[in-house]
């Protein structure tokens, strides 16, 4: 195989999409895989919103918009007997042939059901539907960096990026007269021009961004092998491993691909010091000594607190814990950015 063949699945982190390797470059054909995966939200029974399988080709550590779309299953909910309900499970099987045909199997558990389709490197699928969910996104994310860059007046790349906007406008403009079941060449059109605007985006003013994400993975990569070096143990060693060995690769390729790299190391650290009380004891006062005016539910949060305060003076740090998460969810901003709807399946 030339490239990566990657599935697209939420990473509901950073409110986005993320590519998940399924068979990488170079690996010999035939090639079969089986994965199970979870609904990350709820497909209600009759609506307009849809479940997305969908296998892409390019580059691991690119962004899902910049790759080659080769073989996709959208199960909608107007096609559902029974609504999917989110953390309910997706078995795949993705099995590419000698002559490069992707069979793609979906069985939900849920509706015990099965989904199948074979898609030909001769011909492209398209899901108009997602194809205008990126392009949104893509304007909100161009126009976001577009500001941050009139700021640093980075005029050059500022006009650059001007363009850019010009064009995924008018994409909106001509995805609102395609409809799902469109046999022209037009959304083809679009397609590859998203995929040039997705570049496009990605490059404007990049250098600086990555250089950031990079000095921020390297002090999380510190901070993580100093807490994983006092734990004494080696299986978290291990796992502190494997989530570094591969830095040369992703830290030159999307800025997706970094912040996941720092969301892992964040995790392996987190697993460490939700075990220390004194830490765990801390942050709920973090939360804990907050505007009640920060969190969605003022009443709700004062009924934790209470709980958490006698969960702190019984130091039950699961119940500490439990609470912080809690206030956490009751939180009106998360600082999280514009999300992309998604696929469903992480």
């Amino acid at each position: 195989m030339p490239n990566d063949i990657c599935l697209e699945v939420d990473d509901n982190v950073n409110n986005v999409t993320h590519l998940e390797l399924l068979f990488a470059k170079n690996e010999i054909l035939p090639v079969k895989k089986t994965i199970t995966k979870t609904i990350s939200r709820t497909i209600v029974k009759g609506s307009d919103d849809q479940l997305l399988i969908n296998v892409l080709e390019g580059s691991r550590y690119a962004s899902a918009q910049s790759n080659l779309p080769i073989g996709v299953i959208s199960i909608k909910g107007t096609d559902l007997a029974i609504d999917l309900i989110k953390g309910s499970d997706v078995d795949l099987t993705i099995e590419i042939t000698e002559s490069r045909d992707i069979k793609i199997n979906a069985y939900l558990s849920m509706a015990d059901k099965d989904y199948a389709e074979v898609f030909s490197p001769t011909s492209r699928n398209i899901n108009i539907s997602r194809l205008k969910e990126e392009t949104d996104y893509l304007l909100r994310i161009a126009n976001r960096n577009l500001d941050t860059l009139v700021d640093v007046e980075d005029f050059e790349a500022s006009a650059h990026l001007h363009d850019t906007v010009t064009q995924l406008e008018q994409m909106q403009k001509r995805l609102r007269s395609l409809t799902d079941d469109d046999v022209t060449d037009e959304k083809f059109r679009i397609e590859e021009q998203k995929r040039r605007m997705a570049l496009s985006v990605e490059v404007a003013g990049k250098d600086n961004r990555v250089r950031k994400l990079r000095e921020n993975y390297f002090g999380w990569k510190a901070s993580t092998l100093y807490y994983v070096t006092k734990s004494n143990s080696e299986a978290l060693m291990r796992r502190f491993t494997v989530l570094t060995q591969d830095e040369n690769e992703f830290l030159e390729g999307s800025e997706s691909a970094i912040k996941r790299k720092i969301d892992d190391l964040h995790t392996l650290t987190w697993d460490i010091q939700k075990k220390d009380f004194d830490y765990v004891a801390g942050l709920y006062m973090n939360y804990a000594m907050r505007d009640p005016g920060d969190y969605s539910d003022e009443k709700k949060f004062k009924l934790l607190a209470e709980r958490g305060d006698a969960a702190l003076q019984r130091k039950v740090v699961e119940e500490v814990l439990s609470v912080i998460y809690l206030m956490y969810d009751l939180l009106i901003d998360k600082g999280r950015e514009e999300p992309l709807k998604g696929t469903g399946l992480s």
